[in-house]
């Protein structure tokens, strides 16, 4: 069903663990966000892959949380 959405344009494919950053493509590491969540995702991931060229950060955790039984995480927290 999530595919079909990304189909419609209701959801973006991403990625828990950014594959910028070295994230596997795996179903376990695959997340469906809203694309107002993608485009602030996007902008983080650009913002993290400049301090980690700078050796600014040096390990990254992803935390996600869900409301119910959704597939659409209602937050994705990165602390790096």
């Amino acid at each position: 069903m999530a595919e079909r959405l990304v189909s419609e344009g209701w959801l973006v494919k991403s990625w828990f663990f950014p594959r910028e950053l070295g994230g596997v493509d795996n179903p376990e590491n695959i997340a469906y966000i809203t694309p107002r969540a993608a485009k602030a995702r996007a902008a983080l991931i650009q913002r993290l892959v400049h301090l980690l060229e700078r050796d600014v950060i040096d390990r990254m955790d992803v935390q996600v949380d869900y409301k119910g039984l959704s597939i659409i995480p209602s937050r994705i927290r990165f602390k790096a």
